[in-house]
C-alpha cells in the first residue's frame, strides 16, 4: 500500500519503508528498558528507520519543530509532563504527525482518552510484540491520513484548491484580531469572473471548471504566503490581506489582481479572456468584524460591476446605502411579483380629427401597501436587470386582455391597447404561447392590441427582431416604436421590419413652441410617418399651444395630460361609450 506521504506498507507482512528517504520515529520515553525495547522492536522490520529517543515533553517539542517524523511514540507519564496533557501539547505542536500512546495496563483509562483528544492508538508496555507494534504505527499513520483528508475536504475547495468559505471566515477572523494586536489593518479584496455564466454556457461546464482553476492559480501567484486566497462559491473569489497599512496598499494589490488577468487562459486547445470586478475593504476603516467587512467587500465589488465591470472600487459609504436600499427595493418587488401588487392603469389616445377615443396605453403601477402607488421608472429597469420583466409583462398582457373582454360584455366599443414590452420579454422562448394563449382565454382578437417597443431593441440580434416582428404582424398585432428619435435611430429598421405606429417622444413635444430643432423634429417625425404610411401618435401634450402645434403640422393621433393622466379601469368605461368625445376642437 502507497500511502500519500511516501510510506510503503506490505499489508502481509508488517514492514516500515520510506520511499523518500528515512523512516524517522521519534520516542518519548525516560525508561531507559522501555525504551531500548522498543527501539529494538521498531528496528527489527524497518527500512532505513531510524528512532530519536528524548526523556522529556520539553525535548520533543523542541525534537518536532526542528525534524520531520512520520510517527511519535510518547509515555503518558514524563518528568515534565503527565496524562492528556502531554498528547495536547504534542498535538498542538505538530498536529500532522501520528501520535501513538505507550502506556502500563493501569494506564489504560487515560490512554483510551487519550484516543479522544487526538492521539491515534496506544500500545502496553512490556508486551510490544513485532508485528503489532508495527501496525499499530502503520494504522497509526493510515488513520492520520484518512482524518487529514476529512479535515482538508471540509475546509478546502474541491476544486481549484483554495480555502472554502468555513475556512476563509476562520482565517479572516484570526487575521483581524492579528491586526487589532498589532495596530495594523485586514484588508479584504472580494473578486468576481465578469460574465462567467456566459461563458459556461458558451463553452460548456469543463471549460468552465478548468477556467476556474485557472483563476485560483493566478490569484495565488500574486498572493504573499500570509495571504490567504479562498474560493467563496460559483465564481467568486475573495483574498485576505494581511497587516495592510492603508487603503493606497490595498488598491494597489487589487489593480494587479485586474492586471493579471489581461492575459486569456489556454483551456482545452483555445485561448478563453475573462476580466474581474474586484471590491477592496478594511478593518477597522470600512468594518469592525469579519461580517461587516464581506459586506462592505461585495458592496464594492457590486459598485464595480454596476460601472461596466472589469476594474476595482474601494468601499464607499453612500454607494453602500445605495445598495442597500437597492435590495430592500429588489426583495420587495420580488414579493409584489409572486403576490401581484400590480395595477394596470390606462390613458386615452385621442384622435385630434374627432375628438373621441382612437386607442388606450396601458401603464404598470405597483400598488405598494405602504408608500401607495410607485411609478413605473422606479421599479421597472431594476425588473429587467434582475430577470423578472418576463413574468410581469405576461401578466400585464393577460390583465389586458381580461379588461377587453369585460367591456366588450358591457357593450361597450372596441379598443386597440398598446402594451409596453421590454427586449426580454419580446425575445423570451415563452413570449408568442403567452400572447396566443391570452388571445385564446379571453376571446380577445390579435387585432386589438398594440405593442410598444423602444429603438434600444435594434441594437439587439436582428435576425430574431426580424422574425418575431414579422410573426406578430402576421397574427395581425400591431407594433408601435416608443420615444421615437430618443435611441438607436434609424431609417433602415422602419424600412425593413414590420412597423405600424411612430410615437413622438414627449421630450420634443414638450418643448416644441420653445426650441426650434425641437419642433423640426417633431414636424420631420410626422411627416415620415405620413410618407412611410405609418401612424404617428405624439406622447406629452399639455399645454393647448403645443396641440395646435401638431394639428397643424398633420399629426393625427395625441395623448398626455392635456386630455387626461392615466387612471384605473373604472374610468374607462365613460370614455368607451358610443359617440363619447373626450375633446372637442375650439
Amino acid at each position: 500500500m502507497l500511502l500519500d506521504n511516501g510510506v510503503v506498507v506490505d499489508q502481509s507482512e508488517p514492514v516500515l519503508k520510506n520511499e523518500n528517504g528515512a523512516f524517522r520515529v521519534l520516542l518519548i520515553e525516560d525508561n531507559s528498558l522501555d525504551a531500548e525495547l522498543i527501539t529494538r522492536t521498531l528496528m527489527q522490520h524497518g527500512q532505513n528507520l531510524s528512532v530519536d529517543r528524548v526523556e522529556t515533553l520539553a525535548d520533543a517539542l523542541l525534537a518536532v519543530e526542528c525534524a520531520e517524523y512520520q510517527a511519535v511514540l510518547s509515555d503518558l507519564e514524563l518528568p515534565d509532563s503527565s496524562g492528556i496533557s502531554t498528547v495536547k501539547q504534542l498535538l498542538a505542536c505538530s498536529p500532522q504527525v501520528p501520535v501513538i500512546v505507550v502506556t502500563g495496563h493501569e494506564d489504560e483509562k487515560t490512554a483510551v482518552e487519550a484516543l479522544k483528544f487526538g492521539a491515534q492508538d496506544y500500545l502496553y508496555k512490556g508486551h510490544e510484540g513485532v508485528s503489532s507494534t508495527i501496525r499499530s504505527v502503520r494504522y497509526a499513520m493510515e488513520r492520520k491520513r484518512f482524518c487529514d483528508q476529512l479535515v482538508h475536504m471540509a475546509h478546502y475547495d474541491q476544486l481549484t484548491g483554495l480555502a472554502n468559505r468555513s475556512l476563509f471566515n476562520e482565517r479572516l477572523k484570526q487575521s483581524i484580531e492579528r491586526a487589532r494586536r498589532a495596530g495594523t489593518k485586514t484588508g479584504l479584496l472580494f473578486i468576481d469572473v465578469d460574465q462567467f455564466k456566459q461563458i459556461n454556457d458558451a463553452f460548456g461546464h469543463e471549460v468552465g471548471d478548468e477556467l476556474l482553476k485557472h483563476v485560483a492559480e493566478r490569484l495565488l501567484q500574486f498572493s504573499r504566503s500570509t495571504d490567504v486566497a479562498a474560493r467563496l462559491s460559483g465564481d467568486e473569489f475573495a483574498v485576505i490581506l494581511e497587516s495592510v497599512h492603508s487603503d493606497r496598499e490595498a488598491h494597489l494589490v487589487a489593480q494587479r489582481v485586474v492586471e493579471t488577468f489581461t492575459q486569456p487562459f489556454e483551456i482545452v486547445g483555445r485561448d478563453i479572456s475573462c476580466s474581474v470586478s474586484v471590491g477592496v475593504a478594511l478593518v477597522p476603516d470600512n468594518a469592525s468584524n469579519a461580517k461587516e467587512l464581506v459586506r462592505s467587500a461585495d458592496a464594492a465589488m457590486y459598485q464595480v460591476k454596476r460601472s461596466g465591470r472589469n476594474g476595482v472600487a474601494m468601499f464607499d459609504y453612500s454607494s453602500y446605502r445605495s445598495m442597500q436600499a437597492r435590495m430592500h427595493l429588489l426583495e420587495e418587488l420580488r414579493l409584489a411579483v409572486e403576490k401581484k401588487q400590480f395595477v394596470i392603469h390606462f390613458q386615452p389616445q385621442i384622435d385630434l380629427r374627432t375628438g373621441q377615443i382612437w386607442g388606450l396605453e396601458a401603464l404598470v403601477r405597483w400598488q405598494h401597501p405602504e408608500r401607495g402607488l410607485v411609478f413605473p421608472m422606479e421599479f421597472i429597469p431594476l425588473l429587467e436587470e434582475e430577470g423578472r420583466i418576463v413574468e410581469l409583462g405576461g401578466w400585464i398582457i393577460r390583465e389586458v386582455c381580461r379588461y377587453q373582454s369585460m367591456w366588450r360584455a358591457e357593450g361597450l366599443r372596441d379598443v386597440r391597447v398598446a402594451v409596453n414590452v421590454s427586449p426580454k420579454q419580446l425575445l423570451s422562448a415563452e413570449f408568442m404561447p403567452h400572447l396566443k394563449s391570452a388571445f385564446l382565454d379571453y376571446g380577445v382578437s390579435a387585432g386589438e392590441l398594440e405593442l410598444e417597443i423602444t429603438e434600444h431593441l435594434f441594437a439587439e440580434e436582428t435576425s430574431l427582431i426580424r422574425s418575431r416582428l414579422t410573426e406578430l404582424r402576421s397574427q395581425g398585432v400591431s407594433v408601435a416604436i416608443d420615444d421615437f428619435g430618443t435611441g438607436y435611430s434609424s431609417l433602415g429598421y422602419l424600412r425593413d421590419f414590420p412597423i405600424d405606429v411612430l410615437k413622438v417622444d414627449q421630450s420634443f413635444v414638450q418643448r416644441l413652441c420653445y426650441q426650434v430643432r425641437d419642433a423640426e423634429i417633431a414636424r420631420a417625425v410626422i411627416s415620415l410617418g405620413d410618407i412611410l404610411g405609418l401612424e404617428v401618435v405624439a406622447e406629452g401634450v399639455e399645454e393647448e399651444s403645443q396641440l395646435k402645434f401638431l394639428k397643424e403640422a398633420g399629426c393625427a393621433v395625441a395623448q398626455g395630460f392635456f386630455f387626461s393622466e392615466a387612471k384605473p379601469e373604472d374610468a374607462v368605461y365613460e370614455w368607451l361609450l358610443p359617440g363619447k368625445k373626450l375633446w372637442v376642437d375650439n
